[in-house]
Parts: structure tokens; sequence; C-alpha cells
């Protein structure tokens, strides 16, 4: 009888053993992996659209159909970003087509981000701010 009792908490181990992390990863260590091969591929095939030389891209911008690709795909980033930010609850302003402004939404949005983490790690520590 000793070993009938023993089956189930080994079948119970082995069920908790199963779950995955995320849908399709295991571990956190398979799903930073897969990240971080799928960030190595953006990077390669955003470091191979020729923007070494300002002519290229002048002469690119004088097409009509390439202007209009450009703001649709711009504006599909961008709509993205502020989605995924709104998503986390990081309030920012929209900026517009205004690449400064842009990259200062950015910059809002991380350092929002980065207080974020800051005072969970320090909870997450015992510490709690007054």
């Amino acid at each position: 009888m000793a070993s009938e009792e023993k089956k189930p908490k080994v079948e119970k181990a082995n069920v908790a053993s199963r779950q995955e992390f995320l849908p399709g990863y295991q571990t956190i260590d398979k799903f930073t992996q897969e990240s971080l091969k799928k960030i190595s591929l953006a990077t390669k095939a955003s470091n191979a659209i020729p923007s070494d030389r300002k002519e290229d891209w002048d002469y690119y911008n004088t097409f009509k159909d390439f202007r209009q690709v450009m703001k649709v795909q711009g504006d599909t980033v961008k709509n993205k970003m502020l989605s995924l930010l709104k998503y986390n609850s990081i309030k920012v302003s929209n900026p517009g087509d205004n690449v400064a402004d842009n990259l200062e939404m950015l910059s809002e949005a991380n350092d929002q981000l980065l207080e974020r983490i800051s005072m969970n790690l320090d909870e997450a520590e015992g510490i709690t701010k007054v």
C-alpha cells in the first residue's frame, strides 16, 4: 500500500514539470534564447537597409511610392509602440510625425519602465519606500 501512495505524488510532480513557462517555451532560458535570435535577425535586416549615404536616401525619397510606403510603415511602427505602451499602462503623449518628439516619447517611456522595474525589485527585496 505504501507504493500506491507514492505513485500519485510522482505523477503530480511530472505534471508540474511539464508546464510551459510561456506557450511554446518550456523555460525562460529557451524563451530568452529564441528572443535573442529574433532580435539578432532583425538587427541584421535593419543593418542591410542602405543608410550609409544620405544621397541614397535622398534618391529613394524622390519616388512617391517610396515615400508612401515609408509613411505607412512608420505609422505602423509608431502605432504598435503606442499600443504596447498603453497595454503596459505607460502614459506618454502622441508625438506626431516629428522624429525628435518620437525619441523624446521613447525616452519618457523608458524612464517610466525603469522606475517601475526599480520599484518592483525593491519590493521583492522587502525594501519599502516611505
